[in-house]
């Protein structure tokens, strides 16, 4: 012990002065300091290709299932399976709920398509369908077109914040409507929003990408994804929401659906009926 003291001692008397030992340490302390940045950094990079693959496998998990579930359409629920191999339980039960979806007339369009195996969603992120004002982010979605849904966006985020990082991103001018839904109790995002773009093409650019994307300007450990919406085209969309209730003078402008004109905010067209206020509803916890 007393010769590694003697050792440190030798070594502090180096320095000419106490600012010299001063700066030495303030030197070693800023090179840590960057050494562990860059630490991170990788961590961030590897944890980012980990849930990109984890992502792509679910995707394809997902894509199989739906093929599975169109060979069930035989009204008996008997799946067709191709020669020499056998309909699975799964594929069988699966045919027959979407044989008594068909028969049955009272049950909601919205309800879920996935296997039985797996809940059934919440409908926390879509407005009561009485208010025609969303659309829920899991109906139907078409091949491609001009209209694509981003899902997994931080709740903190608003419509203007979205508006900044697509346009940071590379994407000003390219689109023409946008909207994303708020929680009217907590004045938070329900984490989804609708984006129309000019063409196809930079609808295409744009889903490849965000999905995937996380380098959010607000803390988040969500992984954006993007698909096609249900609803395609910028007509459509004003079709829908200018008799919305959210387009109702009670409701802050910032939360309202938004048109473009390329960079320049255009004018909402105005309601062809009396709209009413929307309800004060909220996400289910």
């Amino acid at each position: 012990m007393a010769a590694c003291g003697e050792h440190a001692f030798a070594a502090y008397s180096d320095f000419g002065n106490l600012e010299q030992m001063q700066q030495f340490f303030l030197d070693s302390t800023a090179a840590l300091a960057k050494a562990n940045f860059e630490l991170q950094r990788e961590n961030m990079m590897l944890r980012n290709a980990q849930l990109q693959q984890e992502n792509m496998r679910l995707r394809k998990e997902m894509h199989a299932l739906m093929n599975e579930e169109e060979v069930c359409s035989h009204p008996l629920g008997k799946c067709s399976a191709p020669p020499g191999l056998e309909a699975s339980p799964r594929l069988m039960l699966a045919g027959m709920r979407k044989n008594s979806w068909g028969m049955s007339r009272s049950r909601s369009s919205t309800e879920s398509t996935i296997a039985p195996s797996e809940p059934l969603p919440l409908r926390q992120d879509s407005e009561p369908s009485s208010d025609d004002t969303v659309l829920a982010p899991d109906e139907n979605p078409v091949a491609a077109g001009t209209s694509t849904i981003m899902r997994n966006l931080p709740n903190d985020y608003t419509r203007t914040m979205l508006i900044d990082l697509l346009r940071l991103e590379g994407f000003e001018g390219s689109f023409d409507f946008m909207y994303l839904p708020i929680d009217f109790r907590s004045q938070s995002g329900l984490g989804y929003a609708f984006v129309n773009f000019t063409s196809s093409e930079l609808a295409q650019q744009f889903i490849e990408h965000f999905t995937g994307f996380n380098r959010w300007t607000v803390g988040s450990n969500k992984v954006c994804e993007v698909a096609w919406s249900s609803l395609q085209g910028l007509k459509p969309h004003i079709d829908r929401y200018r008799n919305s209730p959210v387009m109702h003078e009670s409701v802050p402008a910032d939360q309202r659906p938004v048109l473009f004109a390329g960079s320049e905010q255009v004018a909402f067209p105005p309601p062809t009926k009396k709209i009413r206020g929307p309800q004060r509803w909220h996400r289910r916890p």
